[in-house]
């Protein structure tokens, strides 16, 4: 009894002294969810979650008001909820985390995939501002634009387009079938383009982990090509360059997005998708 006591009087200062820290190193902890004890370290100015097994990021981060500096892994999933949230208190993200992506629908990763070109698409101006510069690109509008050049150009009729969902969730591969195949994995987007039964993979931020596990999923008689193509300089505009990609694979051409134009091919998907969806 008197070890149990002192166990809790151990464990209460301890916390205590924890609650009164600035800087906290849980990198290389096998973490597979952040410690409750953590979002009740109100001081925390300095963060360091890389390393780990968390697929998350969760909203409790938030409550640290006064963190200055979080470093997590390429992996981990930020909703646009807490990036927002993150971005208004300014805090510095190290250069392990990833930006770029974000779901409309983050409380349901179990949505079934289907084809843009049988779609119907829902998109509005909370949605166009992740088109915003520095912004997250979200799903919905790589579904939109993707809509906009089916009903537009009469240059996908022999191309399937899937929209974000198809990978993970419902990878049904056809052969001697066309695909464009929106990728995202770890708030990272990336593009698949299947033909003649080989697949092209396009990533403005190419890393061979990332790479190795989105081409796992898909079947073994495809060909492998890994293209990369043009690289971004920051973690914002994946997002942007799947859009850039898509629409340059189906006209069949070359694929070079400088990055400086990154911006103005921004500013080319928000008016294209107001007009189109008359927002």
């Amino acid at each position: 009894m008197l070890t149990s006591r002192c166990g809790k009087v151990i464990f209460f200062i301890s916390l205590k002294k924890m609650s009164s820290r600035k800087f906290l190193d849980l990198s290389n902890s096998n973490l597979q969810n952040i410690p409750e004890y953590v979002f009740n370290m109100l001081n925390l100015e300095k963060l360091d979650l890389s390393s780990n097994e968390l697929t998350i990021l969760p909203l409790e981060i938030t409550n640290l008001t006064n963190l200055k500096e979080l470093t997590f892994d390429r992996s981990v999933f930020v909703s646009s909820k807490v990036r927002n949230i993150l971005r208004k208190h300014k805090i510095k993200n190290s250069n392990r985390s990833v930006g770029g992506g974000t779901r409309t629908n983050f409380d349901r990763p179990d949505l079934p995939g289907n084809f843009i070109n049988n779609k119907i698409i829902h998109i509005t101006m909370n949605n166009i501002r992740s088109l915003d510069y520095g912004n997250w690109v979200e799903d919905i509008v790589i579904e939109a634009y993707c809509k906009y050049l089916i009903l537009n150009r009469d240059i996908t009729k022999d191309v399937k387009i899937a929209d974000t969902y198809f990978y993970p969730n419902n990878i049904n591969i056809s052969k001697n079938t066309n695909y464009l195949i929106p990728i995202f994995e770890g708030s990272h987007w990336s593009l698949i383009f299947i033909k003649n039964n080989i697949l092209n993979y396009y990533d403005s931020q190419i890393r061979q982990s990332h790479t190795d596990k989105v081409i796992s999923k898909f079947p073994k008689f495809l060909q492998i090509n890994i293209i990369g193509g043009s690289q971004q300089v920051n973690n914002d505009d994946c997002g942007v360059y799947v859009c850039y990609n898509i629409n340059r694979i189906l006209k069949g051409e070359s694929l070079k997005l400088e990055s400086w134009k990154a911006n103005m091919m921004r500013d080319h998907l928000k008016k294209r998708l107001i007009e189109f969806y008359n927002l």
